[in-house]
């Protein structure tokens, strides 16, 4: 994307999981060493003393151990979401904004989309809605279902900003009872940092997009605990919504009982995966199979039903005390 756009998509800046031995955090450190191992993907893993020498901004208690990933980084989701419209168009690809749809037919031959704007039939239909698609299964027989949760991120001014560009601090994330991660200075002069997962379920209709000033004060408080210097003014907070099948992963593929209709769900990180997800749906519109492995992101798989145990790992809430960090 990058070669083809002319533009600095994916910035590097090495990345920090950092978590204590013998919490849960911990445990979620050993299945990242297992999966890197796999890939044959290189990484370091530091003890306390290594990681205050490389990153002193860290206030970590001495049980703290991390994991390092040089090659880590941030994907800037503005300019790659406008490269890729934009490179879409000069291929001939239509783009209609602000166009809703309103129904869905599916047949063994083709598929018919019903919009404001009009009805649109074709061979074979892709399907990547994000936090709308559960309305659109509704209209095909719900073959799975997904759950939404709202999001928040904050930005907060830190003292001296010039000290964590991408360049000079890595991306992050801790591990506790609640997740917290952050991005270096980038795009505004403040830092990002969120809490995965607030466990607060909603609907595309009962979504807010006001920010809650409780989860940023949570999110400052565990700064002031961890990373002081960025526990700054708050520059600025607004939602998100994870869209969320039931085992958290991936759902790449034809759609159950509609062999024309294939899906995406990002399950709330798949921004990064945006050029590859698409290389691989085209494939199998236009092939019926691709090289990638995808099999266990088949929509038919058993965690995806109703009755399976949701495997989301929630936010307590009260990270911000010593105790859980």
């Amino acid at each position: 994307m990058e070669a083809a756009s002319g533009e600095r998509l994916v910035i590097r800046t090495g990345g920090l999981d950092l978590a204590r031995e013998g919490t849960g955090g911990h445990e979620i450190l050993s299945a990242y060493h297992r999966s890197l191992d796999a890939a044959a993907i290189a990484y370091d893993v530091l003890d306390v003393a290594q990681l205050r020498a490389g990153w002193p901004q860290w206030n970590v208690p001495n049980d703290t151990v991390a994991l390092h990933q040089a090659d880590a980084g941030l994907v800037d989701i503005r300019r790659a979401t406008a490269a890729h419209t934009r490179l879409a168009r000069q291929h001939g690809v239509d783009v209609l904004s602000d166009c809703t749809v309103l129904g869905i037919d599916s047949t063994a031959g083709g598929v018919r989309v019903k919009t404001g704007r009009g009805e649109f039939s074709a061979g074979s239909l892709v399907v990547c809605a994000g936090s709308w698609l559960g309305g659109l299964l509704d209209k095909l027989g719900d073959p799975f279902r997904i759950e939404l949760t709202q999001e928040q991120v904050q930005y907060f001014h830190c003292t001296d900003p010039d000290a964590f560009t991408p360049d000079r601090f890595p991306v992050w994330i801790w591990h506790g009872d609640s997740d917290f991660y952050g991005l270096p200075v980038y795009g505004e002069r403040a830092v990002k940092v969120a809490r995965d997962m607030t466990g607060r379920f909603v609907t595309s209709q009962t979504r807010s997009f006001d920010a809650d000033p409780a989860e940023t004060e949570l999110v400052r408080s565990f700064l002031r605990l961890r990373l002081p210097a960025w526990a700054g003014p708050t520059a600025l907070a607004k939602t998100c919504v994870y869209d969320l099948p039931r085992d958290r992963e991936l759902v790449i593929g034809d759609l159950p009982g509609h062999p024309r209709v294939f899906v995406a769900v990002g399950a709330g990180h798949a921004g990064k995966f945006a050029a590859l997800i698409g290389r691989v749906l085209a494939d199998l519109v236009l092939d019926g199979r691709t090289p990638f492995p995808i099999d266990a992101f088949r929509a038919d798989r058993p965690s995806l039903r109703a009755d399976a145990p949701a495997l989301y790992r929630l936010g307590t809430g009260s990270d911000h005390s010593v105790g859980p960090l």
